[in-house]
């Protein structure tokens, strides 16, 4: 069995060139406590990376159940609930990486965990607001970023990629003709196009804005908010930021939905 700090630089990989930088809560905490969750699992179970990664899932939706409760203290214990589901996230990966156990399943649950749990942390939250302050305008929040964040653009591109590829024997349906839209924050969406002025502008402060909602960044941004709530007892300027952020949702699903049937008619 090779050493603690052997094991360590099996599992967890250094950033290199090419590949996505580690998040900053990942650099603080999240890496530092995974690495011993994953040694007592390769050294005393024979738990699987992909079980991990049912157990993230688990985490995660037990974390959303709580955090609609009216009650701030059952909400935050909902909020350590998702930051149990961000760090098996990491301990997945690194019993994957240390098994030799990348697999197709492993990312497809992960694809199912992020699509479900993601779109609905916000979402969460606005309903947390809901049973707390009885105003109906908090539900109709909740379910309006649920519409806007539960990645419908991606699915139904996939759909017709699919569709496409079924059909491709057709010479009404080209593959090869369809043009993806990069997310907003992409390199390729970056280098596509060097729009000039407010346009540019515009486009950076959108590029921002994305990269703000990435995961686990929405978990940090509801953790302080509860925190907020738990400090000052008060939900009015909670309410007021998830607003922006639901105008925000709604105004880049707008922009994504233009965007895609402009660049493919």
């Amino acid at each position: 069995m090779e050493s603690f700090k052997e094991f360590k630089e099996i599992v967890q990989k250094k950033h290199t060139k090419g590949v996505s930088k580690q998040h900053w809560w990942a650099v603080l905490f999240t890496r530092r406590v995974s690495i011993y969750i994953t040694w007592v699992i390769i050294r005393f179970t024979s738990i699987s990376a992909n079980q991990v990664t049912v157990m993230q899932l688990v985490a995660s939706l037990i974390g959303l159940g709580l955090l609609c409760f009216a009650n701030t203290w059952i909400a935050f214990l909902g909020i350590l609930f998702l930051h149990l589901g961000y760090l098996l996230d990491n301990v997945d990966g690194e019993v994957a990486r240390y098994r030799k156990s990348q697999s197709v399943n492993g990312m497809f649950l992960d694809f199912i965990n992020h699509c479900l749990v993601i779109p609905l942390i916000f979402a969460c939250l606005a309903f947390h607001y809901y049973f707390s302050t009885n105003l109906i305008y908090c539900f109709g929040l909740g379910l309006m970023i649920i519409t806007m964040k539960i990645q419908a653009i991606d699915l139904a591109r996939y759909l017709a990629i699919s569709f496409l590829v079924t059909k491709g024997h057709s010479p009404s349906y080209d593959v090869t003709q369809y043009k993806r839209v990069n997310h907003p924050g992409s390199n390729a969406d970056k280098s596509s196009s060097h729009p000039q002025g407010l346009e540019k502008v515009a486009k950076r402060v959108r590029n921002t804005m994305a990269n703000l909602f990435v995961y686990p960044n929405d978990v940090m941004m509801v953790t302080g908010l509860v925190l907020i709530e738990m400090i000052t007892k008060d939900t009015r300027l909670e309410i007021l930021i998830l607003t922006i952020f639901g105008l925000f949702f709604t105004v880049n699903f707008i922009i994504d939905v233009y965007a895609h049937v402009k660049k493919n008619t």
